[in-house]
């Protein structure tokens, strides 16, 4: 039986074990939130089921920095209680995932013009080693940089290194891994499959929850003792599907990196200070490239994240040949990684605020009427924490699991043996992909199973679209879609790739 076939059968069977069934929980959305809930659900011993209308993490989830941070920002607000909590989640997710997560250290480099002199940064970032428990390595100052000869060394003062944490692959590859770490007869994920409908029964204590497949064109129903709603910037759009009222609600913010060709010396993430609303910009090492950014800018609607506009590229041009020595240009952009952030604030909020102004901290509100749980903001990093506070929501609502915990499933190790043209690395085939890890189309596999449309140029088409024989036969291995032929799929691939570098190759 060829991959595709066995993704689909595995999949068909999925489908089977959902309908008409009964659950104690159904996460919507497969982000990191509902990854990281999926996960403590099922280590818990509840029945759960994850749906996510796209594909696993997706959305905000695949656009961060690649970085776990403890929350260094907040310094310069006092905000000392949320660093001591992100700086445990971040050591927490070292410790947990030794394999995907790596202590780096991270050079911080003042401007040499302003008040910011080393010795007070350096007491600073002190002051932050200590918030964090003085888990991570001594901060130090940095006085011969491998990568002096990237940046404008004149305009700054030596570099303070101090230790976060780094992705070793990518955010959404985290986010795969930790939802197969727990895929059972009892815990079942499903990407592509969308919630529209639900309705309360007071009596029965249980929703019924209409769900429909956004790859296979089909439907069903399912019941649930509890709901949680952690479908990120669609939270508020999902609530007013089902009439949910809480206090919160999300104001948006799109980030957006450009990645260029890595430097030979580019070894370690350089986080530069700039004089914009207090902001800094990082200069990351990512395999074959380089990401700079990000952007903060306020936005009204999710479409407005999807794609970067001119005025985003050119920020991110100007800053970064403000910083570096190099003079980038539209045509050095290999890719670009825009994303929407979602920030937690009261309903009534409508203050015009820089995006950096509002918190990232997380809201958990209960609806005790009708079991339902809704997660406003939060980051890659809090992950933990908030899964801990929604169990704690969850365990007045429902009693205690009837199954014993589950433990995590011995994973398949990937085998590095698929090449791709003009990237000096190897990666997952596409079969590996479609029967281990829900890879169902040719973004997923691209974008988010593998790298290569982010490590090479025009999302993995080429300069000319020279590579699109590559990508069609990257389809042509992918699970038949109903009423698409590989041909088509590869012409709406193109065309989405078209827009998104409209903006950027000029």
């Amino acid at each position: 039986m060829s991959a595709d076939m066995i993704g689909t059968v595995k999949r068909n069977y999925k489908w089977s074990q959902i309908d008409n069934k009964d659950f104690d929980i159904v996460i919507i959305g497969g982000g990191i939130s509902g990854a990281n809930l999926f996960a403590r659900a099922a280590t818990e011993g509840y029945k759960v089921l994850l749906v996510e209308k796209g594909d696993f993490g997706s959305a905000t989830s695949q656009a961060s920095g690649m970085m776990i941070w403890g929350g260094l920002l907040y310094m310069k607000n006092f905000d000392f209680p949320t660093i001591i909590s992100l700086c445990r989640d971040r050591d927490s997710l070292i410790s947990q995932y030794p394999s995907t997560i790596r202590p780096q250290y991270y050079y911080y480099l003042p401007l040499r013009r302003g008040w910011h002199i080393t010795p007070l940064l350096k007491a600073g970032l002190n002051l932050y080693h200590l918030l964090g428990g003085m888990r991570r390595g001594r901060n130090y100052i940095v006085k011969n940089l491998q990568e002096n000869s990237l940046i404008q060394t004149e305009k700054f003062r030596n570099p303070i290194a101090y230790e976060e944490g780094m992705l070793n692959y990518s955010d959404c590859q985290f986010v795969v891994d930790l939802i197969r770490l727990f895929d059972s007869e009892r815990a079942i994920p499903l990407n592509y499959a969308e919630f529209y409908d639900a309705e309360f029964s007071k009596t029965g204590k249980r929703w019924r929850i209409q769900l429909k497949d956004n790859f296979a064109q089909r439907s069903t129903c399912v019941t649930s003792k509890l709901v949680i709603n952690s479908s990120g910037p669609y939270c508020d759009e999902v609530n007013q599907l089902v009439n949910i009222d809480t206090p919160y609600k999300h104001v948006l913010s799109k980030g957006v990196y450009l990645a260029f060709r890595r430097p030979e010396n580019h070894n370690h993430p350089l986080i530069f200070q700039i004089n914009h609303n207090g902001d800094v910009q990082t200069f990351v090492p990512w395999g074959p490239v380089s990401i700079w950014g990000p952007t903060e800018t306020k936005v009204d609607t999710i479409a407005d994240t999807n794609y970067p506009t001119i005025d985003d590229v050119q920020f991110l041009l100007k800053q970064a040949n403000w910083n570096l020595n190099k003079n980038y240009q539209n045509k050095d952009i290999i890719s670009v990684r825009s994303g929407v952030r979602a920030l937690a604030v009261p309903k009534s909020f409508h203050a015009d605020k820089y995006p950096l102004e509002l918190s990232r901290h997380y809201r958990i509100y209960l609806d005790e009427e009708k079991n339902w749980i809704s997660v406003y903001g939060g980051k890659f990093t809090s992950g933990n924490t908030l899964t801990s506070m929604v169990m704690k929501k969850i365990s007045k609502v429902l009693k205690q699991p009837l199954y014993s915990p589950a433990t995590p499933n011995k994973l398949i190790d990937r085998k590095y043996t698929f090449r791709y043209p003009d990237i000096n690395a190897t990666f997952t085939s596409p079969n590996f992909c479609i029967n281990h890890e829900y890879c169902l189309t040719v973004e997923d596999y691209l974008r988010r199973r593998t790298n290569i449309a982010q490590w090479a140029v025009r999302s993995g088409l080429g300069k000319d679209n020279k590579y699109h024989k590559s990508v069609l036969g990257i389809i042509r291995q992918m699970p038949e879609r109903p009423g698409q032929t590989a041909e088509e799929i590869l012409e709406l691939y193109k065309s989405s790739t078209d827009k998104l570098f409209t903006n950027i190759t000029g």
